[in-house]
């Protein structure tokens, strides 16, 4: 246990608060207590995993950027053509001397919170507490072996801060998300004498929406493949904690926002867009509670595939899936299928295939997983249900 603080919590339908402790550990847990049940009450987890991944990955130039507290390491993976087929399933333990490429240290007095590079692996951008920092890495590749000298760029005058969210797009472009809720569009100099230049600010999406739709910062940011829309989202229900904003395809085009998504019925955990080029938009959200809504970004509405399984979703999903106790953490889309996406959490994922119908129940693989118990119901049919953690 790192950390430990004792708050109060008012009852509903009571004068009385509850007296609870809240303890932080070295593995990102945290869980409260009964103060006044501490010697016999089990505590409840609220928060098991870090919920915001600090890898990213450089796709064109197969590079792999993992952010530490003060610095941020940077390995060079082998190119796919060279992986074979029948080995995809099959771990590959790596010598991480060997792959090991370049650290970029970063001296400051607060941990980095964010760090994303590039597609093409040109940039690499961080944040703390206190900063955001840009960077480009200046890459000379021979034979096969990347070699990386890396240089920070000033930042515009305009926009001196630290950032909660990083994302770059293809057109070499960096979206900062800053804690007050406003989105900088900064654009990447095409040569080594050329500023970075600040070329938008979303500022105005949340006026109209009630406060409590914006106490929480962006923590997610998605851009489709074509570079058309932008997501944003927060970890909240209320409107406001999605907004989709539309993108200029060249430098005559206007940065748009284009719709807040409606109240959820549980907590954003994490956003996904779908599509793209000759596929339509599509936005995909996960909630805490293990639901999932696609959202038809053209149209600024629920998706025929959320409308046909009716609201509340909650009780249209799988049992299997709603009843996990870990929530999900991401939705990763499927390059060779646009119709299929996969809801991660950290002890399971699903896939989800648009084109079909959603299952009464779902199936589990391998069957006998730690994670898997078995039942057998009155009728003699085998059910699968959740592994309880309760010892």
């Amino acid at each position: 246990v790192k950390a430990l603080v004792v708050c109060h919590k008012h009852v509903r339908n009571n004068s009385d608060y509850l007296e609870l402790l809240v303890s932080g550990g070295v593995d990102t847990k945290l869980c409260t207590y009964v103060a006044k049940d501490f010697k016999s009450s089990r505590p409840k987890i609220w928060y098991n995993w870090p919920m915001l991944s600090p890898v990213s990955i450089s796709r064109k130039r197969r590079l792999l950027c993992v952010a530490r507290a003060k610095q941020i390491d940077i390995y060079q993976l082998d190119c796919s053509i060279d992986v074979k087929l029948q080995s995809v399933l099959d771990p590959i333990v790596k010598d991480e001397t060997k792959c090991h490429v370049k650290t970029i240290s970063i001296q400051s007095s607060f941990n980095l919170n964010c760090a994303t590079i590039s597609d093409d692996g040109n940039f690499l951008a961080a944040s703390d507490a206190a900063s955001t920092y840009l960077f480009s890495l200046g890459i000379e590749e021979k034979n096969g072996v990347i070699n990386l000298d890396p240089t920070k760029l000033n930042l515009p005058s305009g926009f001196k801060r630290p950032s909660v969210a990083l994302k770059f797009d293809w057109q070499k472009r960096l979206y900062c998300a800053s804690i007050d809720g406003s989105i900088a569009v900064l654009g990447m100099p095409p040569t080594s004498n050329e500023k970075v230049t600040l070329d938008h600010v979303f500022k105005n999406h949340s006026c109209r929406l009630p406060n409590k739709s914006h106490h929480f910062p962006f923590v997610f940011l998605d851009i489709t493949s074509d570079g058309n829309w932008l997501a944003a989202g927060r970890f909240s229900s209320g409107k406001g904690a999605v907004h989709i904003f539309a993108l200029p395809s060249s430098e005559a085009g206007n940065y748009q926002h284009w719709w807040s998504v409606p109240e959820m019925e549980a907590t954003v955990n994490c956003i996904k867009l779908l599509g793209g080029g000759s596929a339509e938009s599509s936005l995909a959200i996960g909630c805490s509670n293990n639901t999932f809504y696609i959202f038809n970004v053209i149209r600024r509405s629920l998706s025929d595939f959320s409308h046909e399984m009716g609201l509340p979703i909650l009780s249209s999903l799988p049992s299997e899936l709603t009843s996990r106790p870990e929530p999900i953490t991401s939705i990763i889309s499927n390059p060779s299928n646009l119709y299929k996406f996969i809801l991660v959490a950290r002890g399971y994922f699903c896939v989800v295939d648009l084109h079909k119908s959603v299952p009464e129940h779902s199936n589990w693989y391998p069957s006998n997983h730690l994670r898997v118990k078995r039942q057998v119901s009155d009728d003699e049919s085998t059910l699968i249900h959740h592994w309880t953690t309760r010892k």
